[in-house]
C-alpha cells in the first residue's frame, strides 16, 4: 500500500468510525466515572471490532463476503469502493448497539444478574445519587429537599438532575416551599436547586407507599 502518513491516518479513522461512535455514545450517556485516554482508545477499538464481527456474522448468514477482511492483500486500498458500504453498515450497527448497550448499562441488567446469584452487592460505578434518580421507581419522583441553613423544605417532582460531581443540581416541578414549622411559604411551577454534595438532605415520602403497594 502506497499511502502517506496523513492519508493512512485518515483512512484508518474512517474504518474505526463505528468504534469511535459507539465509544462516544457510551461515554456521554452510559459511563459514570472519568475514563483515561487509554481506556477511551481501548473501548473505541473493542467496540469497533465487535461492530465488524456482528457485520461479518450477518454477511455470512446472507452468503456475502466481507471485503474489509481482505485488506492485507497486495494492492488493496483501505477505502476501496467495496469496503465503504461495509463501513457504513458497521457504523449503523455501532449506533444501534451503543444505544442498546447504554440502555442495559443504565438499567443495570448485568449487575442485577450478578446480585441475584450473590456475586456482588455493588450497583455499579456511579454513586447513590445517580443510582436513585436513574431508577424506575415512582417513589423517587416526589421529594422533600430539606435546606437546614435556610430552614425551608422544597417539595416537588424531580424533572432533571445533574451528573455526579461536587455540585448537585435538581430541577423541581410543581414546587411547594414550607418552613420547618410546616407553614406554606410560596409555590412555584419550576425551581432550580444547586448545593454542594456534602450539604444535601433529600426525603422520599412516596417511597413507603410505593413499597406497600408493591407488597400487596
Amino acid at each position: 500500500m502506497n499511502l502517506s502518513v496523513s492519508s493512512l491516518f485518515f483512512e484508518l479513522a474512517v474504518i474505526f468510525l463505528p468504534g469511535f461512535l459507539w465509544m462516544k455514545i457510551h461515554t456521554k450517556y452510559g459511563a459514570k466515572k472519568q475514563r483515561s485516554q487509554f481506556d477511551l482508545i481501548l473501548n473505541a477499538f473493542l467496540f469497533g471490532v465487535v461492530s465488524y464481527i456482528i457485520l461479518m456474522l450477518i454477511y455470512r448468514l446472507i452468503g456475502l463476503p466481507l471485503n474489509i477482511l481482505a485488506l492485507d492483500q497486495d494492492g488493496k486500498k483501505l477505502l476501496d469502493s467495496a469496503i465503504l458500504p461495509e463501513i457504513l453498515w458497521a457504523t449503523l450497527i455501532a449506533l444501534f448497539c451503543g444505544i442498546v448497550f447504554v440502555y442495559a448499562e443504565n438499567r443495570k441488567f448485568l449487575t442485577r444478574v450478578f446480585q441475584k446469584i450473590g456475586l456482588t452487592k455493588r450497583f455499579g460505578d456511579e454513586d447513590v445519587w445517580d443510582f436513585v434518580f436513574n431508577s424506575n421507581s415512582v417513589g423517587v419522583e416526589w421529594v422533600y429537599f430539606r435546606d437546614f441553613s435556610e430552614r425551608v423544605v422544597y417539595c416537588g417532582y424531580v424533572r432533571l438532575f445533574s451528573e455526579s460531581g461536587q455540585l448537585r443540581e435538581l430541577l423541581l416541578q410543581n414546587v411547594i416551599v414550607y418552613d420547618f414549622d410546616g407553614n406554606e411559604l410560596y409555590r412555584r411551577p419550576m425551581l432550580y436547586l444547586a448545593r454542594e454534595q456534602a450539604n444535601i438532605h433529600i426525603e422520599f415520602p412516596d417511597a413507603e407507599r410505593t413499597s406497600n403497594d408493591q407488597g400487596e
